[in-house]
């Protein structure tokens, strides 16, 4: 896929307050100026507004202008497919819109969202793949050329350029991994031995509880045992005293016939007193009047007659027969009576104990009842079943945490075998060795053949026909240099060749700024026009000699700094 920066615009951002404007037309482009006046800000601005991110190691808030402060912005426009996009980006206030075709595409709930979206959808590439094609030696990870570098700083490199360091990075991953499952596993450990402690509780715990069902039935059935004959004697004491009811004689109630009786008896008494009293008078009459006891005075006077003092004892003595009579028959009646009240009693007491009889047989009834509808506590079966499925389950997990462990520490064995990264490493070597030594005999009269080993040293022949062996530092610089930059370039068509998304800008920032002479930047820039066709290479150098080449150049932006900030300026090429 070939994406065609058109223009990149950009205010307040970095050392740029007014609004600027650069244009990357196919061709070689110098852009000149002094140190920090704000050459490299051009590709921050293009880094910026594909990657909302600086290029360099700073952060986002030191993009803003220090002037302005605020409103820092950049449009990017670029062609992919015949579709033209433009991506606005900017900070105080934060904006990030994505035009196609100057149609607005809508944003996802998350920024981060439509940032990937920008990068898997439109561009399909990231910013490290942007770094390798865009930006020539973007991919050295030290400011030293190759030759310098010792044997780590090498492999450090070759990290970078054939992703030989994707095998450290997914060794690392791995470690990361197996460290978090060995962590995983030994808290699932943790976890199932707790859980199996809980499952032997439980399991005692419902041993016990079964054995107090068992004895909780087997008392419950004691109790209404017991109670059940406790009912039984009720019940039988209940039928003898219904016996006994039946056979009881009460008799009749006399009260009112020894009433009566005690009436006449009270009548009786009197009358006798009263026969007694005249019986009485008479005798005393006749004591103290012999002379005339029958006169008529002693009559008149009394009112008795003494003539009838015999009938009156004779009177007297039946009314006291009577009397006698009547008080045996009272005796009698109240003995009678006496019988009949205390027959009374024993019928209510009998009659008391067939009702409490009868209340302690429904006690038991109601007491058998609530014994019967008594059930023992329920047992936790349930957290038993729970827990042993989540044994199951963490034992499962632990299985598979165990095979995964097993396939990342065979994974990490695998990304540490040197004989894979030998196997790939030497597929890469001719490759970029091919491409050396093919730019080296573009820059004309470089009578030597360079080879990266194996073991990342390198090798250096001359071509003289007695093939004999060269050290670096004893080329001169000049020499030195062209292998220098046929390895830049050797990198940068690696990078190409195995990518499939291409960009039509390439940076070189200060790469000119060396010790080449003026054949050696001729043959330099030829080689970047010949080798790197319908691409804007931007040149970035505060180097003046180059300034003085302009007629090498297509296009010149010139850089200014003053008190208000930088100022680009195109001083060469279409306006």
């Amino acid at each position: 896929m070939y994406i065609q920066i058109t223009n990149i615009k950009f205010k307040n951002f970095m050392s740029y307050q007014d609004e600027s404007e650069f244009t990357p037309n196919n061709g070689v482009i110098l852009i000149n100026g002094k140190n920090g006046c704000g050459k490299s800000s051009i590709l921050e601005a293009i880094y910026y507004g594909l990657f909302g991110k600086p290029f360099r190691k700073i952060n986002n808030g030191e993009l803003i202008n220090l002037t302005a402060k605020k409103d820092m912005h950049v449009e990017i426009s670029f062609r992919i497919d015949n579709n033209d996009f433009k991506v606005l980006r900017g900070q105080k206030p934060n904006r990030f819109e994505i035009f196609k075709n100057d149609e607005i595409i809508l944003q996802d709930a998350k920024t981060l969202d439509y940032q990937k979206m920008l990068e898997e959808k439109i561009l399909k590439t990231n910013e490290s793949v942007f770094k390798q094609l865009v930006l020539l030696g973007a991919n050295i990870p030290t400011s030293k050329n190759f030759s310098e570098l010792s044997n780590k700083e090498r492999e450090e490199l070759f990290k970078y350029i054939i992703d030989i360091g994707i095998f450290g990075q997914y060794t690392e991953i791995a470690k990361g991994k197996l460290k978090e499952l060995k962590s995983e596993s030994e808290s699932l450990e943790r976890e199932s031995t707790s859980i199996v402690n809980l499952i032997k509780s439980l399991e005692t715990n419902i041993n016990i509880q079964e054995t107090k069902k068992i004895n909780f039935y087997t008392e419950q059935s004691s109790k209404i045992e017991q109670l059940n004959s406790e009912k039984l004697e009720h019940t039988n004491k209940i039928e003898k005293i219904n016996q006994g009811i039946d056979n009881f004689t009460l008799g009749d109630d006399l009260s009112e016939t020894i009433d009566t009786h005690k009436q006449s008896l009270q009548n009786l008494t009197t009358e006798l007193v009263i026969i007694k009293q005249k019986l009485d008078t008479i005798n005393k009459l006749k004591q103290s009047h012999k002379v005339c006891i029958g006169c008529d005075k002693l009559v008149e006077l009394s009112g008795i007659d003494i003539n009838e003092e015999n009938n009156l004892s004779i009177l007297y003595n039946k009314k006291n027969e009577e009397k006698e009579n009547i008080s045996t028959e009272i005796k009698s009646l109240n003995e009678i009576q006496s019988n009949y009240e205390s027959n009374v009693k024993k019928l209510d007491t009998l009659k008391q104990l067939l009702k409490s009889s009868d209340v302690a047989i429904k006690s038991i009834d109601e007491k058998i009842q609530i014994i019967e509808n008594l059930q023992p506590p329920e047992i936790d079966y349930a957290s038993l079943e729970t827990m042993k499925e989540k044994e199951t389950e963490i034992l499962k997990s632990k299985k598979d945490i165990e095979d995964k462990i097993v396939d990342y520490l065979t994974f990490t064995e695998l990304m540490s075998d040197k004989a894979l990264k030998g196997q790939i490493l030497g597929q890469s070597l001719p490759i970029i060795n091919k491409w050396i030594n093919f730019f080296l005999e573009k820059f004309g009269n470089f009578p030597f053949l360079f080879t990266i080993n194996n073991d990342l040293s390198e090798t250096i022949i001359t071509m003289d026909g007695t093939n004999t062996e060269k050290s670096f530092n004893s080329l001169s610089n000049g020499q030195k240099l062209r292998i220098v930059f046929s390895i830049l370039f050797s990198f940068l068509k690696f990078s190409e060749e195995r990518n499939t998304t291409h960009f039509n800008i390439l940076f070189l920032d200060e790469v000119l700024d060396s010790s080449l002479d003026s054949e050696g930047r001729l043959e330099l820039i030829n080689i970047l026009r010949t080798e790197f066709l319908d691409r804007s290479i931007n040149i970035i150098s505060h180097n003046p000699e180059i300034r003085e080449a302009e007629e090498v150049f297509d296009n010149i932006y010139e850089i200014s700094s003053n008190v208000s900030g930088s100022t680009l300026k195109q001083i060469k090429g279409n306006e």
